[in-house]
């Protein structure tokens, strides 16, 4: 079954029924150069984290004895942070991927040297397995594939919410179509076998800026979609709630919340040392204020982007020939209109942010001439797919088919 894999992939078959696909290291070539930036941040945000706890701490102790050096225990969360940058840059230097089919799960593990990271998937949440490959879309609105997008592909399982996971990033787009049909074939075969309850799993190849990127045609709504979906007569209208700041910050809030708790302990120490005690250099009296305003600030903003992004209502209406949306949020109303015959495409497109190395992604609408528009960054994927299928068909002016698949 594994003969149409790369060489280069190692398949070992267990006495146990399970399969190992071992990837070699991953060939960045000079692009390799480019873990200096995680590397070096990471080594140098270490550096800074500890002369600052320690001379923080330090001084602490001088004024409360022991208890003082409890302050110091604020910084872990930020040292976790550099650690998981320097570990980002070692995978791109002397990373390598290896896949574990099981009875019940696909087993993903990152090789840096001797130290592997596991992750479980299990084979009966996988909807589909999608392959993605950037290409770029020239002026003319014909895509071209570059070596570099060639290169360096993902592959991603699509939950049953419709949530992505990344199985594999950084790898060939044509090994990691083969490792997809593989996948896929095995798992269609042994779904034959019902106690494994799984099914087979179809494979979707994406490129992601093409003139149809994220085109993947879903005409119904997702269960658990709590968007509002109305059709009116040649037109519609989505009404999109706020999906509260936990889950639509997507996890900035509660990383705001641990910077802010961290500065909060570290003022009200250091205030505290201040008044107990003259330092030993004059200039912390104005240099200290300026540090500590310069952090908090910071620290203020990540919270209120996050509440906005919590925040956030829209609406997407296509009436009359023209395609409007609003937005709100934490910081006003945002209005924006176009002629259909104006607009080339919508789709769902990366948003530029990105978290645990997984692409977040929006709404993009994508004008004949100009930038695309992007909106509802953070929604799932599914949502997105479902809102940019009935858009593209009023574009089209696909109203009948569209009508059809409503009722």
């Amino acid at each position: 079954m594994s003969t149409a894999l790369p060489v280069e992939i190692v398949v070992t078959e267990g006495p146990d029924g399970s399969v190992a696909y071992d990837f070699p290291r991953r060939e960045l070539g000079a692009w390799r150069w480019l873990s200096i930036i995680p590397i070096g941040g990471g080594m140098a945000a270490i550096g800074f984290i500890s002369a600052w706890t320690f001379g923080f701490a330090g001084g602490l102790i001088k004024i409360f004895g022991p208890w003082g050096g409890l302050a110091g225990l604020a910084a872990l969360p930020f040292l976790f942070g550099a650690l998981s940058l320097i570990g980002v840059g070692l995978a791109m230097v002397i990373g390598r991927a290896r896949l574990m089919l099981t009875d019940t799960h696909l087993i993903i593990i990152e090789q840096v040297g001797w130290f592997p990271w596991r992750r479980r998937l299990a084979r009966n949440r996988m909807a589909r397995l999608i392959v993605h490959a950037s290409r770029n879309l020239s002026h003319s609105g014909i895509t071209e594939s570059t070596p570099l997008t060639n290169q360096f592909a993902a592959l991603m399982a699509e939950l049953p919410t419709g949530k992505p996971q990344v199985i594999l990033l950084g790898y060939p787009r044509d090994w990691l179509i083969s490792i997809a049909n593989e996948l896929s074939a095995r798992l269609a075969i042994d779904a034959a076998i019902p106690e494994l309850q799984t099914v087979a799993v179809p494979v979707t190849v994406v490129d992601d800026i093409s003139t149809d990127s994220g085109n993947l045609d879903r005409l119904e709504q997702p269960a658990d979609s709590p968007i509002e979906f109305q059709l009116l007569g040649e037109g519609c209208v989505f009404t999109i709630p706020a999906r509260g700041v936990w889950k639509g910050s997507g996890g900035l809030f509660g990383f705001s919340l641990v910077w802010c708790g961290f500065m909060t302990v570290f003022t009200t120490f250091a205030v505290f040392g201040f008044a107990n005690g003259k330092p030993n250099n004059d200039d912390a009296l104005w240099v200290f204020p300026m540090v500590i305003t310069l952090f908090w600030t910071v620290g203020i903003g990540i919270l209120l982007a996050s509440i906005n992004m919590g925040r956030r209502q829209a609406a997407v209406a296509v009436a009359n020939g023209r395609m409007k949306t609003i937005v709100s949020g934490l910081f006003g109303v945002s209005r924006k209109e176009w002629e259909l015959t104006d607009l080339q495409t919508v789709r769902k497109g990366p948003s530029g942010m990105a978290v645990n190395d997984v692409p977040v992604m929006q709404l993009h609408i994508v004008p004949r001439e100009g930038t695309p528009y992007g909106l509802l960054t953070g929604r799932d994927d599914a949502e997105l797919e479902w809102m940019a299928t009935h858009l593209r068909r009023q574009i089209r002016g696909e109203t009948a088919a569209m009508t059809d698949a409503g009722e």
